[in-house]
């Protein structure tokens, strides 16, 4: 039997920090929702539009991420071809 070994590919830096970036704002915008964070002085309308905004933005940095990971995968799929 022939083992074929294949080498773990990291992703890159960038990426990391992307999903990273996604995660933080999402959790910053779920956290001053809930209001955990900017509770004292702050309207509660800003408040949770402010968080709501933190949140849809970690999930567009998130989408932005993916979408440039899979660009990168197909174009190196398409240089081993």
């Amino acid at each position: 039997m022939i083992m074929k070994h294949t080498a773990i590919r990291l992703p890159s830096p960038a990426i990391v920090l992307g999903y990273t970036v996604a995660v933080v704002m999402a959790l910053t915008g779920i956290a001053v929702i809930a209001g955990l964070v900017m509770r004292q002085g702050v309207p509660d309308r800003f408040r949770i539009t402010f968080g709501v905004v933190l949140a849809l933005m970690g999930v567009y940095r998130s989408v932005l991420t993916r979408t440039k990971q899979m660009r990168i995968a197909r174009e190196k799929e398409e240089e081993e071809e």
